[in-house]
């Protein structure tokens, strides 16, 4: 779980605030999972709930359901009202999955396709990992590509129709 617009809180009014707003979450957490599920804080602004028993879908979205509509009201945090949402990535573990670590990583890359539609949730699936590698490659061919001069900036002029003028550039 990423919360959305956390980082505005803790620019704006200061970490205190910030501080104050993830006790407010954590509260929210423990009265939505209160017989289901441990959360926890895993840094900065980003939590984990693990559910208890085996993996239900269903047990999963009522809970992102409940902590969407719960974190899109205001809560307090120095002595203003402050509204943020969360992004919740979701990832089961069975016996053949692997460990803790690879659940997380699973729910990481599933979080941040949640983060597309901000305050939404998302399910992990063996393809958002495909397309988690895939743009993970394209960024270090990318970088790869700057590093080594291979880029090249061009300007296109765009022109008006009407007169002939150059009225802006596209690069």
């Amino acid at each position: 779980i990423d919360l959305d617009g956390f980082k505005p809180v803790n620019d704006k009014l200061g970490h205190t605030a910030g501080d104050e707003l993830l006790r407010q979450v954590a509260g929210v957490l423990k009265r939505v999972t209160k017989g289901i599920g441990v959360p926890a804080r895993l840094g900065g602004d980003e939590f984990a709930i693990l559910i208890h028993g085996r993996p239900q879908p269903e047990t999963a979205e009522e809970i992102c359901e409940q902590l969407r509509q719960t974190l899109s009201e205001p809560l307090p945090a120095a002595g203003m009202e402050v509204i943020v949402g969360a992004s919740i990535g979701i990832a089961f573990l069975g016996p053949e999955d692997g460990d803790a670590a690879d659940v997380l990583r699973r729910a990481d890359i599933a979080m941040y396709e949640a983060k597309k539609i901000r305050g939404g949730y998302c399910f992990y699936s063996d393809e958002l990992e495909e397309l988690s590698r895939r743009r993970r490659d394209q960024m270090a061919a990318f970088r790869a590509d700057v590093q080594h001069r291979a880029l090249e900036l061009v300007y296109q002029p765009q022109v008006s129709l009407k007169d002939g003028q150059m009225i802006a550039v596209e690069a």
